[in-house]
């Protein structure tokens, strides 16, 4: 997990949580993260590379990066980018 925080910040990423939601706890007992977009590099379509030096293919955030860069240069809505994401 270290490695994928580290590629998180060494691209100018922020997250907001890494397995779980910030104060959460305060205000809820479920151990569900309540969030409003999960990417899961494991989800059902979801763009894949395997990196040197990897044992398994991971999400190709690369690809997500750019698929959102041309939704919101093209106008749509948060909405539809997200609907648009994994459409190949």
């Amino acid at each position: 997990m270290n490695g994928v925080i580290n590629w998180f910040t060494l691209n100018n990423i922020r997250l907001d949580g890494v397995q779980e939601v910030p104060g959460q706890k305060a205000w809820s007992d479920s151990p569900k993260i309540n969030v409003d977009l999960f990417i899961d590099d494991r989800s059902f379509g979801a763009p894949l590379v395997k990196p040197i030096g990897f044992n398994s293919p991971v999400i190709d955030w690369g690809v997500v990066l750019d698929k959102f860069r041309k939704s919101d240069a093209s106008g749509l809505s948060f909405t539809n980018a997200i609907n648009n994401l994994f459409r190949h």
